[in-house]
């Protein structure tokens, strides 16, 4: 796995998140292209500018550290250029480390736990469940976060870190000082790898304070309370130097993303004090390509930060529980996806697709995600059997628990009829053992006997029953999801955005104009005599003139506007953020270009001549939506003659 990560250069593209890290820590773009390094590809090399550059965005966190250390591990080789996987070696070497502490401590476990009923295999089981361990925790998906600037890696290997120094403190006789110091400075990384992480931090000094009973040396409790002191400390200044910039991101979000997302928008927004009329904002993200309002608009600070916060939201939706409940489907809906999909993986030289995914060594990540149920009262079930795992001291238990979860996952998978039988042998087999124990006076019946034998065939029969349900719903969620992600946004021939995208991003841009924030032209352009060049060339001729034709139009346009293709009969629109007078000159040369494709469409016995005819619209107050200033186009192409 360690090998396809550095060998074979594998990553997580740049979602915008990165410069909030790099630019104050000597690195920058290699590339001012932005599908090389934004989301489409993965970038490995970076620019070692040796300047740190003051970032409002910029935020306290460990991960600075690493990259420090990784920058210098880097000047040893390369002054100039700073490759990821430096930073991604010290994430393995800690995670190899944590890793070999685990299965050590998990083998030892499985072979004390099954030796008392196999001596013969107690150490094969174990190996099977280190092998589950690996299957589990190596996926990856995982590791493929280890070549990124994203704060999840950190947390990743700094927890695996704090789990085997926990056990390691644990099962010493005398626990000694350094490894609790090692424990302290490892729960700090977590708690301020993200400050996401920072109310872990807390509930990580409530742990550690209970290790002050494995000793009784005065000097033993005093390093414990000052340990948990210091994970406070670091994790309340942590969250205090949360910039301004990225709290507003967040309020910004809560609302659009929040409490806009469902009915009764203004309704809601007016019992939040804030301004009815920012419902325009509904659904949009503070990154959005164009942005409806920018995220630091004097605007937004006086109709929405300063009527929101933390206590105001959470008091918002403790009234409307309902809201709250659809929040936390929606969550729970994307609780069990491991990878962003709006991030690709591989190298831009690799020649793949853009967000193209790497799915080696990845069987964990996509049965978690496509097996589970994504639903809160999933989530909720979980989190009681790992409350009860955690609570009861029982083996019985334990191990019914685990036959549960195998029955439960064969039921999915296999008919009602041999469900009913699995579950029939299990019971019974159970059953006859517990009366066993029960007649040798070994062990009384406890209620949790009784509970098993009714839970187990309840368990296996819902699984199986909502597997024959999901499945079908599921297969039609994916082929609609794939269609839309494939041709909604897109006309097949051309590649270029369609009409329906056409209209979308323009009513927000118009939003934008209504504030005074762009210039706002639309143009249309259409292929004169289309119905004849199709009789003379044929279907398969017209498609490559129409691709051609918007290959030259983008050429012209380059980064001045967006394309699209409104129709498969050669009519394009052009939306530009310039004025009337600059639009023009595009259309005069546009003009001009179009008599390159005419000479490259010539056949042995005619020759076609290729006209477009235009029309341009600049935005003006009177234009209230999209549809309208189409028109206004339109009719403009009535004087092209």
């Amino acid at each position: 796995m360690l090998f396809w990560l550095f060998l074979i250069p594998h990553g997580l593209a740049d979602n915008g998140d990165y410069f909030r890290i790099i630019h104050n820590r000597g690195l920058s773009y290699l590339s001012t292209a932005n599908e090389e390094h934004f989301f489409h590809y993965f970038s490995n090399k970076y620019r070692i500018t040796n300047r740190y550059i003051e970032n409002k965005v910029s935020f306290l966190s460990a991960q600075s550290i690493f990259i420090a250390i990784s920058v210098a591990l880097n000047k040893i080789f390369n002054h100039n250029i700073y490759d990821i996987r430096f930073i991604g070696f010290l994430y393995s070497v800690f995670y190899l480390i944590a890793s070999y502490i685990l299965l050590k401590r998990i083998e030892m476990a499985c072979i004390k736990i099954f030796s008392r009923f196999t001596k013969r295999y107690a150490k094969r089981i174990a190996w099977i469940f280190c092998s589950l361990f690996i299957f589990i925790l190596g996926d990856f998906a995982y590791l493929l976060y280890f070549n990124s600037f994203f704060g999840e890696p950190l947390s990743y290997v700094s927890l695996l870190m704090l789990i085997a120094l926990i056990i390691k403190i644990l099962e010493k006789k005398e626990p000694d000082i350094f490894l609790l110091a090692l424990l302290t400075i490892t729960a700090i990384v977590l708690a301020t790898a993200k400050q996401q992480n920072t109310p872990v931090g807390l509930l990580i000094s409530v742990f550690m304070l209970r290790l002050m009973i494995l000793k009784k040396e005065r000097c033993w409790k005093t390093f414990v309370v000052i340990s948990s002191l210091a994970v406070v400390l670091c994790s309340v200044i942590t969250y205090v130097f949360i910039s301004d910039e990225i709290e507003y991101i967040n309020k910004y979000h809560s609302i659009t993303l929040g409490v806009m997302r469902y009915a009764d928008t203004e309704e809601r927004l007016s019992d939040l004090n804030i301004d009815p009329q920012l419902n325009i904002l509904r659904d949009t993200i503070v990154y959005d390509r164009y942005p409806v309002v920018l995220v630091n608009s004097p605007l937004l600070y006086d109709r929405l930060y300063n009527h929101v916060s933390v206590v105001t939201i959470g008091l918002y939706y403790l009234k409307h529980p309902k809201l709250f409940i659809r929040q936390l489907q929606s969550a729970a809906s994307q609780a069990f996806m491991i990878r962003p999909n709006m991030v690709g993986n591989y190298l831009k030289s690799s020649g793949k697709p853009p967000l193209s995914k790497t799915y080696f060594f990845s069987g964990y990540s996509i049965l978690k995600n496509y097996i589970m149920p994504h639903t809160v009262e999933f989530l909720f079930i979980v989190i009681h059997i790992m409350w009860l795992v955690w609570a009861v001291d029982d083996i019985r238990f334990i191990i019914m628990l685990n036959v549960t979860f195998a029955l439960a996952i064969i039921s999915y998978f296999s008919s009602i009829v041999f469900c009913l039988s699995s579950c029939m042998v299990t019971v019974f087999g159970y059953g006859t053992y517990v009366l066993f124990l029960s007649l040798s006076n070994e062990s009384p019946v406890h209620a949790t006997d009784y509970f098993w034998i009714a839970a187990v065939p309840a368990l296996c029969m819902v699984v199986s029953l909502y597997k024959k349900y999901l499945s079908g719903i599921q297969d039609k969620i994916q082929k609609i999801n794939e269609e839309y992600d494939t041709m909604v946004g897109f006309d097949r021939h051309t590649k270029l955005f369609n009409a329906r995208m056409f209209y979308t991003l323009l009513e927000r841009l118009i939003k934008m104009a209504i504030f005074g924030q762009m210039q706002l032209c639309v143009m249309l352009v259409k292929l004169n005599y289309f119905d004849e060049i199709l009789k003379i060339i044929g279907p398969k001729a017209m498609n490559d003139l129409l691709k051609s034709i918007g290959t030259m139009l983008d050429n012209v346009i380059q980064s001045k506007g967006l394309l699209f293709s409104m129709d498969e009969k050669g009519y394009f629109a052009i939306i530009l953020n310039n004025n009337l007078e600059e639009a023009d000159l595009l259309r005069k040369k546009m003009k001009e270009s179009i008599a390159d494709i005419s000479l490259r469409n010539k056949s042995d016995c005619y020759s076609l001549n290729i006209e477009l005819k235009t029309g341009i619209a600049q935005y003006n107050p009177n234009i209230t939506g999209a549809m309208q200033f189409k028109a206004c186009a339109e009719k403009e192409m009535e004087y092209d003659v």
